[in-house]
């Protein structure tokens, strides 16, 4: 099992590095969010299907369904006030953020950009906390894989806001660790798209 384990570390370290590039070269961010969604979600579902590989053994299943949602409350809880404190206090911020043109000024553009971000995300956060992060865990254990996943998930934040990508590889180690903890990727999802969710309609209100 640990050879198979191997070969999804060095797919996603590849996948990593495709999923990169439309965040360069594409104008359409409807295009970039199912591409994501493919490239990070169903391309590693059907290498776990191909390979006969279990969906539970890397984070495809409910997982432990009542850490998973406490998991979620607190640890939204837990950011909330970082996430006022930084759009009251970060100007830059207010320069990228919300993403998708026109979502600043029209409700339902930016509704519209956070169904596409949370299409994004189901993939960017399965190939990190899901196909990754349980490879890792069987092969180097879970110290490892928690550490492990965050350095190239806080790499590829670099770009955005500096506060961001200082903050990428912390947020990356929590989510790691609720994952694995929770058994499944879906709690790391969620926590991200929430979070993601209200700094944009802080940015936009404040």
């Amino acid at each position: 099992m640990k050879k198979k384990d191997l070969l999804f570390i060095s797919t996603s370290i590849i996948l990593m590095y495709f999923s990169y590039r439309p965040i360069i070269e594409m104008r359409s961010y409807t295009i970039w969010a199912w591409y994501s969604f493919f490239l990070m979600f169903l391309l590693p579902v059907l290498i776990l299907w191909i390979t006969r590989s279990p969906f539970k053994d890397y984070g495809l299943s409910k997982g432990d369904l009542k850490k998973g949602i406490n998991y979620v409350i607190i640890i939204t809880l837990f950011f909330l006030p970082f996430l006022v404190y930084s759009a009251l206090k970060f100007p830059e911020f207010h320069v990228y953020y919300p993403r998708y043109p026109g979502a600043r000024d029209n409700f339902a553009i930016l509704i519209y950009w956070e169904f596409l971000f949370f299409i994004y995300l189901v993939g960017w956060e399965y190939l990190f906390r899901g196909f990754l992060i349980f490879a890792l865990n069987r092969y180097v254990g879970f110290f490892w894989a928690v550490l492990l996943q965050a350095i190239p998930f806080a790499l590829l934040h670099i770009g955005k806001p500096l506060p961001e990508i200082y903050s990428s590889f912390f947020a990356g180690i929590i989510l790691g660790y609720i994952a694995l903890k929770s058994k499944t990727f879906w709690p790391a999802l969620f926590v991200h798209w929430i979070i993601s969710f209200i700094f944009d309609l802080l940015i936009v209100v404040l």
